[in-house]
């Protein structure tokens, strides 16, 4: 198993080794903003709209946390 300190860590190991067509499941707390993170890693920018939490109110608070 690994541990990051925070979104962006993670998000720098993914892109670095992550070759492309692998399956991923996150379990994360709704706390963490996950599917915020997740929108990063996307292939096609259309599959945002498929995520969770893509209400005004879930901007914003990504927003804050620098997602």
């Amino acid at each position: 198993a690994l541990a990051f300190a925070n979104h962006a860590e993670l998000l720098r190991y993914l892109q670095a080794n992550l070759r492309g067509n692998e399956t991923i499941l996150f379990k994360a707390s709704q706390s963490l903003v996950f599917d915020g993170f997740i929108q990063h890693l996307l292939a096609d920018p259309e599959d945002i709209k498929k995520l969770p939490r893509r209400e005004i109110f879930w901007d914003g608070y990504r927003k804050e946390r620098g997602l």
